[in-house]
């Protein structure tokens, strides 16, 4: 499923770092879609780039539950980036799907909510990109792959065709895995990587 600008979009960024600031830059660049605000429970300021900085249950207070959040949370800890997809899951809280205008989906793709596309990625026929996960510019995801939730994959990856990512890995910009393999959870693969035997976890 494909999330479409419409006039009643209410997109807010969870996060107000330099990812949610990436993010935002997209969205008024290339969607021409002005984010609500940033949610930022721990923030000391209270506006950044004219656009308020608020908790999220004031976002959800002064804008309804009818809000959808782009994840700007980076991939520092992803074990901490999972909670927070559950906690808006279990608040019934929608997650906006990003999908750049230059990226290529292929109708027999599925892309699950609040993934996020970036410019020349590929996502060829058959694969399925997981819940909040991230394709970096000119990653390629080859026919029938899966990418679980709360991926990260960086620049130029590439997953080769038959493959499973598990959720919450890091793929390095470059890197490569190999088809027909399955990447544990929480895997880290370092840039210019290939993979095709095991990998310690991170």
């Amino acid at each position: 499923m494909i999330t479409k600008k419409t006039p009643n979009n209410k997109v807010v960024i969870y996060g107000s770092k330099s990812f949610a600031q990436l993010l935002k830059n997209i969205l008024e660049e290339d969607l021409d879609i002005k984010p609500l605000c940033f949610i930022d429970d721990f923030s000391t300021s209270n506006k950044l780039s004219s656009i308020p900085i608020v908790s999220l249950a004031n976002a959800v207070k002064q804008y309804g539950n009818e809000i959808e959040i782009l994840l700007g949370v980076g991939y520092s800890n992803l074990s901490e980036r999972l909670k927070l997809i559950e906690k808006l899951r279990t608040l019934n809280l929608k997650l906006f799907t990003l999908i750049h205008p230059t990226a290529y989906i292929s109708k027999s793709a599925r892309i699950n909510c609040g993934a996020i596309i970036m410019q020349n990625s590929c996502v060829s026929q058959g694969a399925s990109i997981g819940e909040a996960t991230v394709l970096w510019p000119m990653s390629n995801i080859s026919h029938d792959c899966k990418i679980n939730e709360n991926c990260f994959l960086s620049p130029g990856s590439t997953i080769c065709g038959f493959s499973e990512v598990g959720h919450s890995s890091f793929i390095g910009a470059n890197a490569t895995i190999v088809d027909n393999v399955n990447v544990p959870p929480f895997t880290f693969i370092k840039a210019g990587g290939l993979y095709h035997k095991k990998i310690s976890s991170i």
